[in-house]
């Protein structure tokens, strides 16, 4: 089941790049910065989000099932349609390899 780890570890990569986007835009917010500021606020969030979200990860990426993966992606609100379509491919082609 190497395939289902290096899986975990692609979405592990997506959210960490997810992670950094948020983090440079947070870099670059231009000055100066209202307590009221929702865009800011909500980058705060999402870079918040973004950092329990790989922590959830990576407590998950020891399991080597594919329905733990399955889970993780249908409870994720960072895997979009276009990512969950291709670890699903991925998924399927792994398993029916083995099988």
């Amino acid at each position: 089941m190497a395939e289902i780890q290096s899986l975990w570890q692609d979405l592990a990569d997506q959210f960490e790049a997810q992670r950094q986007q948020v983090i440079q835009a947070i870099r670059h917010y231009p000055p100066p910065i209202p307590a009221c500021d929702a865009q800011f606020n909500y980058l705060l969030e999402q870079r918040d989000a973004l950092h329990g979200e790989l922590n959830r990860l990576k407590r998950l990426t020891a399991n080597t099932s594919a329905d733990a993966l399955l889970d993780f992606m249908a409870t994720s609100p960072f895997i979009d349609d276009a990512l969950q379509g291709e670890i699903r491919l991925r998924l399927e082609t792994t398993l029916t390899s083995e099988g």
